[in-house]
């Protein structure tokens, strides 16, 4: 009698303990253990979505989920281009927050064009193209224009972009100034064909920079002249930056008392091969 009721007494205190088991993962589940899911729904796709001021995520494919403590919670979204936005949720236990969010366009589209033959175009620093640039997004707000040809500055001036605007303009009213050395080696890498030219830093400074290839080039004869595609870019020794990948450069070393040496190269994305030119004396 005594060995019945101990199992009885067994197996009620193991149904009782898989009972609580199963309410406590009821609960877990259904997100009422003192915390809850949020769901944001984000178009844009790619925002950034910033959670009571600390906690920073990533959407994926335009969504991000958070299991988060009951109770008020902020959020920022921001995404390029568009203005931020900012609100609060309230989370509880018997249901979770789902929240569809469509941020409100920040930008317009801008091309320019100049008659100025082989006129360069830099735009907020950068360079856009030669007489005429594509249309592209830009924030709403100024943007810095600058058309540079030769050795001389044509254009120097802001233009404003309004959001959900589109404009072409022409500008053709010059007031001809001497160069910055910047801008001097801005114009030599535009027209030997480099991605990245910046007035700023010139070429490869753009935070895609690791998508270009570089070059380290070496040389028997140092102080030899470096011509990229036909346009002087430096002295030997020196890393050609900003090659387009999978693109052919003709890379021609020259000096005084020495044969002129040109060989083709190409790189792939993100390389920097060491290249070595010997030159013959005449």
């Amino acid at each position: 009698m005594k060995k019945l009721s101990l199992i009885v007494l067994l197996g009620l205190t193991t149904v009782w303990a898989l009972r609580a088991q199963g309410l406590a993962i009821e609960k877990y589940a259904s997100g009422a253990n003192d915390k809850q899911w949020a769901l944001l729904n984000i178009d844009p796709p790619n925002a950034i979505v910033t959670l009571d001021s600390t906690d920073v995520r990533m959407t994926r494919n335009g969504v991000v989920q958070a299991f988060l403590p009951l109770g008020e919670h902020s959020f920022v979204v921001e995404s390029p281009f568009y203005r931020p936005y900012t609100s609060k949720f309230e989370l509880n236990d018997s249901l979770k927050v789902e929240l569809d969010i469509r941020l409100e366009p920040a930008f317009g589209f801008l091309s320019v064009a100049t008659p100025l033959r082989n006129g360069l175009i830099f735009i907020d620093g950068r360079f856009v193209g030669k007489g005429t640039s594509p249309v592209s997004k830009y924030e709403e707000g100024p943007v810095h224009i600058v058309i540079l040809r030769d050795s001389l500055k044509y254009y120097d001036g802001t233009y404003f972009v309004d959001s959900g605007s589109k404009n072409k303009i022409v500008i053709s009213d010059f007031t001809p100034t001497h160069l910055s050395r910047a801008e001097a080696q801005a114009i030599r890498y535009a027209e030997a064909g480099l991605n990245g030219v910046s007035l700023d830093a010139t070429a490869g400074s753009d935070e895609n920079e690791n998508q270009w290839g570089m070059v380290n080039l070496h040389s028997n004869v140092a102080g030899a002249t470096v011509l990229v595609n036909g346009i002087e870019y430096g002295e030997s020794p020196c890393v050609i930056k900003g090659l387009k990948p999978n693109v052919k450069y003709r890379i021609t070393l020259r000096k005084d008392g020495w044969r002129e040496k040109t060989l083709m190269i190409s790189v792939k994305s993100g390389e920097m091969p060491d290249i070595e030119i010997k030159m013959k004396k005449k």
